[in-house]
């Protein structure tokens, strides 16, 4: 597996004048995780802007939208840890182990999450 090359977590989202997702000592509530920001990333550094996109009738409903997808992002860097343990946890099934139906919905799963993993990689 390739290692990733993108900003190390964890990033944090910010809902201010400009919505975004960050690493750095500014982005996150939690003072110990300020603390362990501080050490491993000196400032704050900015991921990504964080934009409605399409039509909404109410700012009420496009704010929701944007502190979703705000949280979501910013959540990616211990998602693909998580799914990467589990896929190096959870070899894939073998077919005994499991009904003939169970068996393929296993293996479409682990199919997926390696599909993910990659693609969080940039690997085609």
């Amino acid at each position: 597996m390739t290692k990733p090359k993108w900003t190390p977590g964890p990033w944090c989202f910010t809902n201010g004048e400009l919505p975004r997702v960050i690493v750095g000592v500014s982005g996150s509530p939690n003072p110990s995780l300020r603390a362990r920001i501080r050490r491993s990333v000196p400032t704050c550094v900015t991921v990504c802007g964080v934009h409605r996109v399409g039509k909404f009738t109410d700012m009420q409903t496009a704010e929701a939208v944007v502190m979703a997808n705000g949280h979501l992002i910013a959540a990616a860097p211990e998602l693909y840890e998580a799914l990467a343990g589990l896929v190096a946890l959870c070899p894939p099934y073998r077919e005994e182990w499991l009904t003939d139906a169970a068996f393929a919905e296993c293996e479409e799963a682990h199919a997926k999450a390696l599909a993910a993993l990659a693609k969080a990689r940039g690997e085609p």
